[in-house]
């Protein structure tokens, strides 16, 4: 799952729209990302996520969403930490379900790893629906 979340994840100003590579479990109840290489987005930013249903005839489907918050992503291996504040299981469980990626990989994300890189800390990024200008 980790290999659909790789790449460089970058965005524009809160004025422009920009497609990253966003990939969601389902564009309809999706809030949060897991970013593992970090992502080069703010709050106010608009940027396109997507998700890929089988029911749909494979068809990609995408949403305009707008960045409410990013947080670096940290963890021990036991315990995840969004920011300063360390995540409750409801909110790993969200980022696991929304980011289409297992909990046990989350917490497998972490520095000394082959999957870390250091230059590009892990984020979560956060958002909600937006409405196209």
């Amino acid at each position: 799952m980790l290999k659909k979340l790789m790449g460089s994840l970058t965005g524009k100003s809160a004025d422009t729209t920009s497609q990253f590579s966003g990939y969601v479990h389902d564009i309809e109840t999706a809030r949060c990302l897991f970013c593992p290489y970090g992502a080069d987005l703010k709050p106010g930013d608009r940027v396109e996520i997507h998700d890929e249903k089988t029911v749909f005839g494979r068809v990609q489907r995408r949403r305009l969403v707008e960045i409410t918050e990013v947080k670096e992503f940290r963890t021990n291996g036991r315990l995840i930490t969004l920011g300063s504040d360390m995540a409750t299981p409801d909110q790993v469980q969200r980022i696991s379900a929304d980011s289409d990626v297992a909990v046990d990989q989350l917490l497998t994300h972490r520095m000394g790893t082959a999957t870390y890189d250091k230059g590009k800390p892990p984020v979560v990024v956060y958002f909600l629906p937006a409405e196209a200008d």
